[in-house]
Order: C-alpha cells, then sequence, then structure tokens
C-alpha cells in the first residue's frame, strides 16, 4: 500500500465542465519531482497533472480527480485510431476534461526503479477503481498519443508499458468489461458488473427501460459518487442511480424530477 502526499496547485479548472475521465495519460517529468512540485506552484507555468510518481515510490497529488489538471491540452498529430481521443477531438472536447495525468520523476529513456514502478502500478488501480476507467491500451496511453510533435518522447522508451498492462491484467481487473456496452459516440461503457466485481446491472436496466431513445448516450462511466454515497451514471437526458439497500434499486433524475422505475 502506497500513500497519496496532497501538494495541491492552483493550475486547474474546477470540474470537467460536465465530462467524466475516461482514460489515464502517462508523462515523463524530465526532471526531478521537486522540481516538478515547483513548475506547478508557478501560476505562469500554465501546466500542471493530477500526479507525480518519485523514483522512491512517493506519490504526490496535485489535483483532485473531479478536477481538469493542465497537462494534456495540446494536440498535434494524435493516434486517431484511438476512439475516445478522436471522438472527443471531433466534438472540440478539450482532452484535459477526460483524463487523468500521471507524471513521473526522470528522463527520456530512463528505466523506471522498481519502487517507482511499483507505485505507478498502484496509482493506475487506484485510479481505475475510483472512476471506472478500463485498463486497456486505448483507455492508458503516452502523452506521444495525443501530441506526436512536441512530445514524442514522453514518457519515453524506458516506460514499461508490456509489463504494466500484463500486471494490472494479473490484478483481476479486467482489461474490457464483458458485460457491458461501449459507445464510440462517446467512448463510455454502460456495464451491469464494475472492475471491482460489484454488480450493478445498469446495462440491463438501460435496455430493458428504452436504451438511447429513453436514456440518451452515456455521459460518463459509471463510478462511485462520494457525495452521494452510490455508484452512479450520468447520460444524456438522466442520471442512474444504484441502491442496493432497496428492494427496487434503480433510481432515474431527470432534471429536478426523481423517477422510481419498478418490477426491474
Amino acid at each position: 500500500m502506497f500513500t497519496i502526499l496532497q501538494k495541491p496547485v492552483q493550475n486547474y479548472w474546477t470540474g470537467r465542465a460536465g465530462m467524466q475521465a475516461v482514460a489515464i495519460v502517462d508523462h515523463i517529468m524530465q526532471g526531478t519531482l521537486a522540481s516538478t512540485d515547483e513548475w506547478f506552484n508557478n501560476p505562469t507555468s500554465q501546466a500542471s497533472s493530477h500526479f507525480g510518481v518519485g523514483k522512491d515510490g512517493t506519490i504526490h497529488q496535485y489535483v483532485d480527480l473531479a478536477n481538469s489538471a493542465w497537462g494534456n491540452g495540446i494536440v498535434d498529430h494524435p493516434d486517431m485510431s484511438i476512439g475516445w481521443l478522436s471522438n472527443a477531438i471531433g466534438r472540440g472536447i478539450n482532452l484535459n476534461r477526460m483524463t487523468v495525468s500521471i507524471e513521473h520523476e526522470g528522463n527520456t529513456g530512463d528505466v523506471m526503479p522498481e519502487a517507482q514502478y511499483q507505485a505507478s502500478l498502484y496509482l493506475h488501480q487506484y485510479i481505475s477503481q475510483q472512476l471506472g476507467i478500463i485498463l486497456d491500451r486505448e483507455h492508458i496511453i503516452g502523452h506521444y498519443q495525443i501530441d506526436s510533435v512536441n512530445r514524442p518522447n514522453c514518457p519515453g522508451t524506458g516506460f514499461q508499458w508490456s509489463r504494466l498492462m500484463s500486471d494490472l491484467q494479473q490484478t483481476g481487473i479486467p482489461q474490457s468489461n464483458p458485460d457491458g456496452e461501449y459507445f464510440q459516440e462517446t467512448g463510455y461503457w454502460i456495464v451491469n458488473v464494475l472492475p471491482d466485481g460489484t454488480r450493478i446491472g445498469f446495462l440491463d436496466f438501460f435496455k430493458n427501460n428504452g436504451g438511447i431513445n429513453a436514456f440518451g448516450l452515456p455521459k460518463t462511466g459509471a463510478y462511485f459518487d462520494p457525495a452521494l454515497g452510490r455508484v452512479v451514471q450520468q447520460l444524456e437526458a438522466s442520471r442512474l442511480e444504484y441502491h442496493p439497500e432497496n428492494p427496487d434499486p434503480y433510481k432515474v433524475e431527470r432534471g429536478l424530477v426523481n423517477d422510481e422505475l419498478r418490477g426491474v
């Protein structure tokens, strides 16, 4: 278990403009953890990430996951084969609104020390559990896949992609959810089972009660909302809530009206 040390900065946007994070973007600091702390605290830098991982395994959190850090806003010759990324670009969405950034101490080509690798592995698992991000190479990408011109070596040749993806598979968190449906238009899934194995049944409920015509396309993945104390998913016309303590566990919120749907 690793401790996440809070190092809040002012370089971020509050919230995600109605979006939900769908991807983790890995970066290399091209410097030290201390220098990155200082740079992100400089208002003139106009830069930040959500997390930084030191070579000794120290984890710093700069920006809350609910907010938008400023690490992925410049797009130049991106990898348009990535569905959610090409869709977001086509819709004019700033990618900072849909991503979580992890900076890694060191320079391009450095191979991560074991302590740093293990901390980064833990952090990917933690972020996925918090936000429901799918742990595959469509949703865990390098900065170079957003800006191949100015950041072609970020996170660089020393980043252990194959090992990371293999280890994430072995944690029991699926790379994709077989009991789910992916919506290419938005880059989000509607699922029945969360990565931790919790069955929420959102996909069955969605399909049995009108689908896209009733609910619209998903605007977020399914995630735990600490303010509500339950799993929710935001769609274009409604928000699904899962209330496992109730005999009828599904609630749909439309605007200011709560409609209970029975018999599901």
